[in-house]
């Protein structure tokens, strides 16, 4: 009642005489959302546990699910907005903080689903949810919008990194699109590809090692995040390949990244990735090994072009090849630029 009163005790004082009049006792969590058009809590956490386990069929599933309990898309929309609210707050203070109002039961889901996500992805869901609402509610087809939205978010890893598309307009190179992770912010159809939970593997199993380290690991780490490819998955060894070892002191390993690389530095600090990405390359060594993320200086080029005037850096992203595969990929014009 709080949450739909928005604080409002007079508000919320109204809904609670609407739902003892109904005449049903004891008055509970389901009553409310029956009586009163309160989404489903259950199902919207199946939906958003398909998004985070990037599970297209899960999603697609749990969204039909929500459709047929009587919701409109755009209340879909809301209530998204809202438990992905919910776990960034959990992800950001905790889930004890004075900052939720759900039951017991709701607050332990909301930890497990939490840990399927990283601030940063669930950042770029709710900025991108709170655009999607206009569209779907002036929308002729707000279902194949919604549909297509959500399984943007759970199949993330599958789109381009913009990064890397302007990276590729600077340098005037017209080599193959990559599908690599995106950057949570961008403006292209991209989306911030969840950290996946990745069950511990026996040591017996874990790769033979690409070259002697020799004391340290600075030639062959291109080998090893190879190798880690099946241990980490396809999202964290995109972000991988970006870094490159700088140093390998005692049991300190410095992965630098290249100064646009800014997201892809932060993701990999997210806490659950930090730990898979130590405990996969421990294992590799045989040792264990603490992993510290740096980002290098811009360099010279790259000071330069954020010196651009916005139109010419408009014109060089919509003139790359990648950009213009996409567009003419899903029949789609760029309506906005946002660069952070």
């Amino acid at each position: 009642l709080a949450k739909m009163a928005n604080g409002s005790m007079r508000d919320g004082l109204s809904l609670l005489d609407r739902l003892i009049s109904t005449g049903f006792q004891p008055l509970t969590l389901s009553l409310l959302e029956d009586f009163l058009g309160r989404p489903n809590a259950e199902k919207v956490q199946q939906l958003i546990a398909g998004i985070g386990d990037s599970d297209a069929a899960a999603t697609l599933n749990a969204t039909e699910a929500l459709i047929n309990s009587g919701l409109g898309e755009a209340q879909i929309v809301d209530a998204l907005t809202e438990h992905f609210r919910d776990l960034l707050v959990i992800a950001s203070a905790g889930a004890n903080t004075d900052l939720l109002i759900m039951t017991a039961d709701q607050k332990e889901k909301a930890v497990e689903l939490a840990k399927k996500f990283d601030a940063a992805a669930l950042i770029f869901a709710i900025t991108t949810l709170e655009k999607l609402r206009w569209a779907v509610k002036n929308s002729d087809t707000p279902r194949a919008l919604l549909d297509a939205s959500l399984l943007r978010f759970a199949l993330s890893e599958h789109f381009i990194n913009v990064d890397e598309l302007m990276a590729r307009s600077s340098a005037g190179s017209p080599t193959p699109v990559k599908k690599k992770l995106p950057v949570a912010g961008s403006p292209t159809p991209a989306a911030v590809a969840a950290p996946r939970e990745v069950p511990p593997i026996p040591i017996a199993e874990v790769p033979t090692r690409a070259a002697p380290m020799v004391g340290n690991v600075l030639e062959p780490w291109p080998q090893i995040v190879a190798a880690l490819s099946e241990r980490l998955g396809n999202g964290t060894v995109g972000l991988l390949s970006s870094a490159i070892a700088k140093a390998f002191e005692g049991d300190l390993l410095t992965l630098e990244f290249p100064a646009a690389h800014k997201m892809q530095k932060e993701m990999c600090e997210s806490r659950v990735r930090a730990e898979q990405i130590a405990t996969a390359v421990s294992e590799y060594l045989g040792e264990a090994v603490r992993i510290k993320f740096e980002l290098a200086p811009p360099s010279a080029e790259e000071v330069a072009r954020n010196r651009k005037p916005v139109s010419q850096r408009r014109a060089e992203i919509l003139s790359d090849p990648g950009v213009k595969t996409v567009l003419v990929g899903l029949d789609a014009t760029v309506t906005g630029i946002e660069e952070t």
